[in-house]
């Protein structure tokens, strides 16, 4: 799964960067509490995380886990506060899968960035999937 955090650099813009390096903090132990035992979540780049899931059934499961993802890290109970501020992160997930040794690595994380940014552009949903060929 490729996690981006939405209207990122206007946190950066309005409150400063130690705003947004709080964010990012705050957005990884969010990803992190809410995954499954065994999944890991890494920050792949500026305002942007992957997380790998083993044993993913198919197409439904891999929904539930990313929406799970995008509900806790929108939460209201999520809201970082900062100086006085409350920050509210929101996220475009995108999700590609496949069965072991099927695909490699560099091309899964590739799929999950485009549908990611499916879901950033389609404004209806956070999460969009693209299961690997």
């Amino acid at each position: 799964m490729f996690v981006d955090l939405n209207e990122f650099k206007q946190v950066n813009d309005r409150h400063g960067h130690a705003a947004g390096d709080r964010l990012l903090t705050h957005v990884g132990d969010l990803l992190r509490g809410a995954v499954r035992d065994g999944d890991v979540v890494g920050r792949f780049g500026g305002d942007e995380f992957v997380v790998v899931c083993r044993d993913v059934a198919g197409r439904p499961q891999a929904r539930r886990i990313a929406e799970a993802l995008a509900t806790a890290v929108a939460a209201d109970s999520a809201a970082l506060r900062f100086d006085g501020m409350r920050i509210l992160p929101r996220a475009s997930i995108g999700v590609s899968w496949a069965r072991p040794g099927t695909v490699d690595a560099d091309a899964l994380v590739a799929r999950a960035d485009a549908a990611m940014y499916r879901a950033k552009k389609s404004r209806a949903g956070r999460v969009a999937l693209q299961e690997a060929a």
